[in-house]
């Protein structure tokens, strides 16, 4: 027989002792640190130069919140060693930010979102015109030499791009770039669609999501949505494609990290509906990805005090265990 008393559970302990820590928030890890270009150079380049090109000319911004606001922009590559070889896809982010700036009152939300969060609203685009807004961009924002300074030391590329989930935790919005156009070394149809198959892409949505985020689409400087509605479990990070095979095996322990800071920082507020929902949706947030969830985050349970040596008696109440039910005999 069970019983539920929310003051007895160990959940309930666990958290009240999580929120009596001094400690803010966690946060993820920046290795390196977030370079970003104020929008207003954004708006009169004419070209995407590397970080060590714009950094050395001054042009780079290290970001703090106190600036203003932060924008990542996920994107694919149209080139194999260049993003954006002849700034047609950049060009389309500066249209597009110069309408959102100017005449385009609201953004307005995407067909799903519509139909599956009822009180999800339009963005007032006045939150992006009342701040001074900063653009990280991968190829002017992350080192693109993958050599390190001394043996036995990884790259500064290597720490930046380990650093991806910190940035766009640290970004107020994330703006999905993807325009229609061909790649130029694959021929290959780059749209919202190949956007969304991307493995790293991916995660950087993911991120976004879990941080309780929307996110923006840039079809063109006339087709700008908002999006709420979550799209990770029908398109998992591990699922997705990635065009360098080992960066699979890196995105693993990064989004494992993501998923158990969510929890952690749900139950210091004491939302256990949050909790409860990311604890038993991580093997579909995780699938593809070589690496089991963090299923025991609350401690105290002992399998023999469950009275049956049945291993599925003992993990059924484990599970009440840590989802803030107990046993009545316990």
């Amino acid at each position: 027989m069970l019983c539920r008393s929310r003051k007895e559970t160990p959940l309930a302990r666990h958290a009240a002792r999580l929120q009596a820590e001094p400690e803010a928030e966690l946060m993820p890890t920046m290795l390196f640190p977030m370079y970003t270009v104020p929008l207003e150079d954004a708006l009169q380049m004419s070209c995407v130069r590397p970080h060590e090109e714009l950094k050395s000319q001054g042009v780079l911004v290290e970001f703090e919140k106190k600036m203003g606001k932060a924008v990542f922009v996920s994107h694919q590559w149209a080139g194999k060693d260049h993003p954006d070889p002849t700034f047609e896809r950049f060009r389309v982010l500066q249209k597009a930010m110069q309408r959102i700036l100017s005449d385009l009152p609201q953004i307005p939300l995407d067909y799903v979102t519509e139909l599956l969060v009822p009180n999800a609203r339009p963005l007032d685009t006045q939150e992006l015109r009342s701040v001074k807004l900063f653009l990280w961009y991968d190829y002017f924002s992350c080192p693109q030499k993958n050599q390190p300074e001394s043996p036995g030391q990884i790259s500064k590329q290597a720490q930046a791009i380990e650093s991806i989930h910190a940035y766009v935790a640290e970004c107020s919005f994330l703006f999905a770039l993807c325009p229609f156009m061909h790649d130029l070394v694959t021929n290959e149809v780059l749209d919202a669609s190949s956007w969304r198959s991307r493995g790293w892409c991916r995660l950087e949505r993911t991120m976004r999501e879990l941080s309780e985020g929307p996110w923006i689409m840039v079809k063109s400087a006339l087709h700008i949505e908002i999006t709420v509605a979550t799209d990770a479990f029908n398109r998992p990070i591990g699922e997705g494609t990635f065009a360098v095979a080992d960066d699979k095996a890196k995105l693993g322990p990064v989004l494992a990290a993501a998923l158990k800071r969510k929890m952690l920082n749900a139950l210091r507020r004491g939302d256990f509906v949050t909790y409860r929902i990311v604890r038993n949706l991580q093997s579909v947030h995780l699938r593809g990805l070589d690496i089991e969830p963090e299923l025991n985050l609350i401690p105290g349970f002992v399998a023999d005090k469950v009275g049956n040596t049945d291993d599925s008696a003992v993990v059924v109440a484990e599970f009440f265990h840590q989802n803030e039910w107990l046993l009545k005999n316990q």
